[in-house]
């Protein structure tokens, strides 16, 4: 479950995660998204490799211990840009476990509005269109 206090930090970006999730919740249904989709772009296939390296933070044995409460939680993207396809700023290793469980699909809270976005983040301070 997510803290109070979670943030998430990608190359500059930051994201209070937990009052985005309070908005996903209530104002937001989940959508289905392709995990093939996600391995690919978040590097699942290679996160084992000794010799790889990633710029995301997943540890493939945390992701394997995740009871089975956890880890059916719906996952949260946030659209970035015009152009973004979005970021994952929650649930990296749920993800993990279900594309290694091999599940086709997660479910996604995806989250546009710009207005909860700049509140709840630094994103203002960049042009992402």
């Amino acid at each position: 479950m997510v803290h109070k206090e979670e943030t998430y930090h990608f190359l500059g970006l930051h994201f209070r995660v937990y009052p985005l999730w309070q908005y996903a919740q209530k104002k937001l249904e989940p959508h289905r998204i392709k995990l093939n989709i996600l391995a690919k772009f978040y590097g699942f296939n290679a996160v084992e490799s000794k010799n790889s390296m990633s710029m995301f933070n997943l540890d493939p044995k945390y992701a394997m211990s995740l009871i089975s409460k956890d880890y059916h939680q719906p996952i949260l993207i946030v659209k970035l840009g015009i152009k973004s396809g979005g970021l994952m700023i929650d649930g990296l290793h749920r993800s993990y476990r279900a594309w290694k469980k091999g599940q086709k699909t997660i479910r996604a809270y995806y989250i546009e509005n710009r207005n909860i976005l700049e509140k709840n983040s630094n994103i203002r301070r960049f042009n992402l269109d």
